[in-house]
Parts: structure tokens; sequence; C-alpha cells
């Protein structure tokens, strides 16, 4: 995910605010953080049902001819 400054740069907050925002998403389990390396997506999201699931596939259906 983008850098502290990328965010107060691409959304015109203050520091202090995306630094808040990326903390909350860490408590929260969305993403996780490596010192000095930067923050990274949960991959484990699908698991714990917090991704939406992707659209049924309806291709079947609608091939039966009627």
């Amino acid at each position: 995910m983008p850098s502290e400054p990328q965010l107060v740069q691409r959304y015109g907050v203050a520091r202090a605010t995306a630094r808040r925002a990326v903390a909350y998403l860490r408590d929260q389990g969305y993403v996780f953080t490596i010192a000095h390396r930067g923050s990274y997506v949960s991959l484990d999201l699908a698991d714990r049902g917090l991704l939406p699931e992707p659209p049924a596939d309806t291709s079947e259906a609608d091939e039966s001819g009627d």
C-alpha cells in the first residue's frame, strides 16, 4: 500500500491523519507493517470473510438455448 508520505500527498491530509489511518487498518487486521519496509495488505482477508465473494458463474445457465 502507499507509504504515509504518499497518502498525505494523494489525499491532502496531515501526516498524523495518515499515520492514524494506517494504525487503524493494522489494528483491524487489514494490513501489517514491517519496520523500515512499509505496510502491506493482509493476504488472509478472504479467509476471514472480509472480501466480497466473486460473482457466480452464470455462463452455463445462459447457454440453455430456450
